[in-house]
Parts: structure tokens; sequence; C-alpha cells
């Protein structure tokens, strides 16, 4: 009786720590569906591939303007950190070698001024070289779901369901500008592609918002005038740049509202600064750096 007692309490157990490992599971899926492109998807959503054809794809998620251009493995970019400018083909090892897996973002948003969401690359990383080459991007579609990537198992299904859904005459192509730097070096030229595709990485809801954005620094004016460009190529008004006195390490967004406008969320989340309520003067919102001048200087 006793050992058919202990039978059936294990057996509760069993069942009990199953029930409790599966919830568990079901509400991480859960989490992970929530913070997904099927429900938090921007307007726009830009995708990088990096391999011997390197390519920048912009999807539309609301209309058909969707872009893309093409770069090559010996084009260098501007990479922020203090690293000058870099091949592109070298971008992940450099990437894995600094253990800094945002690198590759700053260096292809402070080159074209946009936002990059996700960039995919294979997962044998090497390093890749090549001139400009006249072919055209072909995209392999099992790479958004097996190449490594900064993008979840969820982003990475609403991007194979998306681009599958897109026909090739749906995407427009842009022209990669380059120019010689001081070492006649070819890198590209982000102040020319930047006044050619005005307006095309606008996000509406940004517009709509209206929301008017002040930048404050402590040491470094280009690193806040960088993120000001970026910001503004998408939308997002920057009203002010000034250097301030204050010593904080901690970067932040402040707005003072009941509820946070989509702009300061998304500043915040981009960023990767904490969203303070708090008085903002005559802008609606403010974006002190503080420890971010280092990265993007």
């Amino acid at each position: 009786m006793k050992k058919r007692i202990e039978k059936e309490v294990k057996k509760s157990l069993k069942t009990l720590v199953l029930s409790v490992i599966l919830c568990l599971i079901l509400i991480l899926f859960i989490i992970q569906l929530y913070k997904s492109l099927f429900i938090k998807k921007p307007e726009r959503i830009n995708l990088l591939f990096l391999n011997q054809n390197p390519t920048l794809m912009s999807l539309s998620t609301v209309g058909e303007s969707n872009y893309y251009f093409n770069l090559y493995p010996d084009l260098k970019l501007n990479v922020p950190g203090g690293y000058g400018d870099y091949r592109v083909g070298a971008l992940v090892k450099l990437s894995q070698l600094e253990n800094d897996s945002e690198l590759i973002s700053r260096a292809i948003e402070g080159s074209t001024f946009t936002f990059l969401n996700y960039y995919f690359f294979p997962n044998k990383v090497q390093t890749y070289f090549g001139k400009a080459s006249s072919s055209e991007f072909d995209l392999n579609l099992k790479n958004i779901i097996f190449n490594k990537s900064n993008a979840s198992f969820f982003d990475k299904v609403y991007l194979f369901i998306k681009i599958v859904g897109v026909q090739n005459h749906n995407f427009i192509k842009l022209n990669a500008f380059e120019k010689l730097n001081n070492n006649k070096d070819l890198v590209f030229d982000s102040e020319r592609f930047s006044e050619e595709y005005n307006g095309l990485f606008f996000q509406h809801t940004y517009r709509d918002e209206r929301k008017s954005v002040q930048i404050l620094y402590t040491n470094n004016y280009n690193s806040a005038d960088m993120i000001a460009k970026i910001l503004e190529n998408n939308g997002i008004r920057i009203v002010d740049i000034s250097k301030t006195d204050k010593t904080d390490k901690n970067c932040r967004v402040f707005e003072k509202a009941k509820k946070y406008s989509i702009t300061s969320k998304n500043i915040s989340t981009y960023l990767g600064c904490e969203l303070v309520n708090n008085d903002t003067g005559i802008s609606d919102i403010i974006i002190f750096l503080g420890d971010k001048e280092e990265l993007w200087k």
C-alpha cells in the first residue's frame, strides 16, 4: 500500500514538473512572438546580407516601395567608434574580434543614415575580397532562416514570408555612391547617398507625431551630429544639438507625458537608452547621449 502511494506521488510530481515546464515554454513562446515582427512591425524593415555580394534591402510593410542596393567587399565604410574607414568584407570579422555585435549596425547606419534592423551572414565567418561587380542581387531565401543573424526565429519566419510575397519587379535598385578618401581608397559617399535619396526611408509614424527632439552631448559633437542625421533620415524631427556640462555616463531619453510617444520609445530602444518621464523644456523629447558618444565618435 505504501509503495503504491509513493509511486502515485512520484507520478503526480512528474506530471506537475512536466506541466510547469510546458507552461514556461508556452510563456516564452508567447513573449518571443509578441516581441517579433508579427506583432511589432515597423513601417520599413532594412536588412543587410553580408557575403561575397553584400546587399542592403529595404522592405515596406505598408506599401510597395521596396529598395535595394549592392555594396562590394573592398568598398570601405566609416565605422563609428574610432575604427575609421573599414572594408565591408571584413565587418563581420571585426565585429567578432571586438566582441561587439552592434558594430555592423553602426557601420551601415553611420554611412547610409538609415536604421538597420537585421543583418545576415554565413555560419562560417570569413573575410571577403572583391571589386564592384555588375551581377544583380541573388537572394537565397534559405539563408534568412539558417544564416547567423540578430533576428529572432519568429522575425526570420516573418521576413521569409514577406520576401516570398514580394515580386522582383517590386524592388527599385538604388546607387551606392563612392568617393576617394585621403588615402585614395574608394569609400561609400554618405552625403551624396543621403542627398539623392532623402525621404525614401521615412517612417510616417514619426512625421505624424511631429515630436521635436533635442540632442545633448558632453564632448563629441560629431557623435551627436551622426545620430541626428540617422534619426532625421527616418522622419524624426531634430530641432537642436547642444553641449551640456552633465558628466553622467548613462544615456537617457526624456519625455514629459502620461503616455510615451512611439517616437520616444523607438529612440530609446534604438540607442539602448533608459526612457524617463521628465521635464523637457521647449522640446518634446531630449536625448542625453552619455556613454553612447564613444560608440558613435
